[in-house]
């Protein structure tokens, strides 16, 4: 009996946000391959553990970047450690492949591509342009057997032009949001069944998120329906004085924008939450305001479940919908309450809702994700 092929999956983190549920739905379809999760202790190895995927841990490298001496040094001893484990436990358990599910997981890799273990590294976002972004691109080339991309839009933000070595493969979405919920039962179930129109916005609260369009949006669109209901879903994923990016003061200033707003009455936080497709259902629309999102896993959810979308032009979900004519979206805030109205008076809503679980299925189901990141595997390992 042929035994199966090791794989060692690496994410640098143990917070969870989306790249580490796309990781999870990825590695529940993956039966037919030994695969072992390495990853620090916390929420993505308990869940991983649930879905009785094997893990083992490995050190953190979530630290935050800072342009001080002291960051400096404990940003690049983190990444030696980090580099140093994962060439250690690649040499004890031999695996056929070491699949990075992150940049930063991709750097960690580095030594033990140089020792001859083939290197998959996920690129999942899009970091700011300067001459450390330029290094580390160059160093994720150089340093890989191959670069997969969650869109065309990430792609082109790197600006690789290899075709051989650099994939676009877009984020897995769960089956659950393929199931047929009752939209009146889901806001009934939820306590909002006599609000309309409700527009969620989910993910995790960061400023590049850019929540405050979608309460500005609100602001507007309360003039037509004064029962609309703004649903905040998500909370600060990445906490702490070492991040580049105050994501716990930026809650509390769309908090207060609120309350001086005055849309006490029309927006909620829901905070994290696992009934993710109960909410979605629930909601008449799902808008993405985030900034050069990479991919926007949850309008592929949303979309999944038959809920119009709203995205910007520019992202990865952006460039996807706009391309198939499925779904809206927007070039500049000031359009985003007027194409809000416009959908909900628009002939086509249910055909092109329609479209949108074809679509989603036909580019997001688990199986298809799976079977191409599989593909690939087989191509670099032989």
């Amino acid at each position: 009996m042929k035994s199966k092929r090791k794989i060692l999956f690496y994410n640098h983190t143990s917070l969870v946000s989306g790249a580490e549920i796309s990781l999870l739905e990825m590695l529940s379809e993956i039966k037919d391959e030994e695969i072992v999760l390495a990853c620090p202790s916390g929420k993505l190895s308990e869940l991983a553990i649930k879905r009785g995927i094997k893990w083992v841990r490995a050190p953190s490298l979530d630290i935050g970047f800072k342009k001080n001496p002291f960051h400096i040094l404990l940003f690049f001893l983190s990444f030696i450690r980090a580099g140093l484990w994962l060439l250690l436990f690649s040499k004890k358990w031999e695996p056929a492949l070491i699949y990075a599910n992150s940049i930063r997981a991709g750097i960690a890799s580095i030594p033990s591509f140089l020792f001859g273990i083939p290197a998959l590294i996920h690129i999942r976002d899009i970091l700011p342009e300067n001459s450390i972004t330029k290094f580390i691109s160059h160093l994720l080339i150089r340093f890989s057997s191959a670069l997969i991309f969650n869109s065309e839009f990430t792609k082109e933000k790197y600006g690789i032009k290899d075709e051989k070595r650099a994939k676009v493969i877009y984020s897995p979405v769960g089956y659950r949001f393929f199931k047929f919920i009752d939209s009146k039962y889901a806001k009934k179930i939820l306590g909002i069944e006599k609000k309309f129109p409700v527009i969620s916005v989910i993910g995790q609260i960061a400023p590049w998120k850019r929540i405050e369009m979608a309460i500005n949006a609100v602001k507007v669109i309360k003039g037509k329906y004064p029962d609309v209901l703004l649903l905040i879903v998500g909370d600060v994923v990445f906490r702490g004085r070492r991040r580049r990016l105050q994501n716990e003061l930026y809650f509390e200033e769309i908090k207060s924008m609120v309350l001086k707003e005055e849309l006490k009455e029309n927006v909620m936080f829901l905070g994290y939450r696992e009934d993710v497709e109960m909410i979605m259902n629930a909601s008449d629309l799902v808008l993405l305001t985030s900034y050069n999102e990479p991919f926007g896993r949850v309008i592929g959810e949303a979309m999944a479940c038959g809920v119009p979308v709203l995205v910007p032009e520019e992202s990865g979900i952006g460039k996807i919908i706009k391309e198939k004519n499925c779904g809206w979206w927007f070039s500049k805030e000031d359009e985003i309450s007027e194409k809000i109205l416009s959908i909900f008076s628009d002939e086509r809503l249910k055909e092109k809702t329609i479209n949108e679980i074809l679509l989603s299925y036909e580019l997001f189901s688990p199986a298809e994700i799976s079977d191409k990141i599989r593909k690939l595997i087989d191509e670099i390992s032989g």
